[in-house]
C-alpha cells in the first residue's frame, strides 16, 4: 500500500528543522531515535556537531518546539502598539509564553559557547542570530511591564529607566537582523 505525507509549511519556513524532520519521516519505515537524527541533521547543517550544539537543540526540541500548539504564542513586545496597558500584540496571541523562555535562553548560551568553532558556518550564524533575536524579543516584556507598573504607581524615575531599557532593545534587534542576509 502507498502512504502519502503532506504538509502545509506556512510559518515554518524559518524553522527548517520542522520541515526537514517531517520530510525525512515521509520516507522512513521506522521512527528515528531523536538524538541520533538530530546529531546527523546538525552535522549536515553546521558541518560539525559539538556536544554543546546537540544539547542546545535537544533542549529546543524537548522544551520549546513541543510547546502547547493549541494556543498562539506570545509575540514580541517590540511589536506591541504603544500603550500603557498592552499585554499582547495581536488579539489572538496569548498573554503568557507557551514554552520555557529559560530553556530558550540556555539553548542560546550553549550555541554561543561554540562560536569560535562554528562561526564560519552560515546556518550556525543564522540559527544563533535567530535564537538570540527571540530571547531579546521575549525579554522585551520585562521592561514593558515595568514601565507600565511605574506609570501606574507614579514613579517617574522607574518609568524613565524602564523606558530606556525597552527602547534600547530596538537597535539590538536591528543589529541581530543585520547579521544575516536572509
Amino acid at each position: 500500500s502507498l502512504s502519502i505525507c503532506t504538509a502545509s509549511i506556512e510559518g515554518i519556513a524559518a524553522d527548517e528543522i520542522l520541515f526537514d524532520i517531517l520530510s525525512s519521516q515521509s520516507v522512513c519505515s521506522r521512527k528515528p531515535e531523536l538524538e541520533e537524527w538530530l546529531r546527523d541533521w546538525l552535522t549536515v547543517r553546521y558541518g560539525a556537531c559539538p556536544r554543546e550544539v546537540l544539547d542546545a537543540w535537544m533542549l529546543l526540541v524537548k522544551e520549546v518546539y513541543v510547546a502547547d500548539t493549541s494556543s498562539n504564542p506570545k509575540e514580541s513586545a517590540l511589536c506591541a502598539r504603544p500603550s500603557l496597558t498592552v499585554k499582547r500584540v495581536s488579539s489572538w496571541s496569548e498573554e503568557t509564553f507557551n514554552y520555557s523562555t529559560r530553556s530558550l535562553e540556555k539553548a542560546c548560551r550553549l550555541l554561543l559557547s561554540v562560536y569560535d568553532t562554528l562561526k564560519d558556518e552560515e546556518p550556525y550564524r543564522f540559527d544563533l542570530a535567530d535564537l538570540t533575536r527571540q530571547v531579546v524579543a521575549n525579554y522585551g516584556w520585562k521592561p514593558l511591564t515595568a514601565l507600565q507598573k511605574a506609570y501606574q504607581e507614579g514613579d517617574n524615575s522607574a518609568f524613565e529607566a524602564a523606558v530606556s531599557r525597552f527602547m534600547a532593545l530596538f537597535p539590538i534587534q536591528e543589529a541581530l537582523a543585520a547579521t544575516n542576509r536572509h
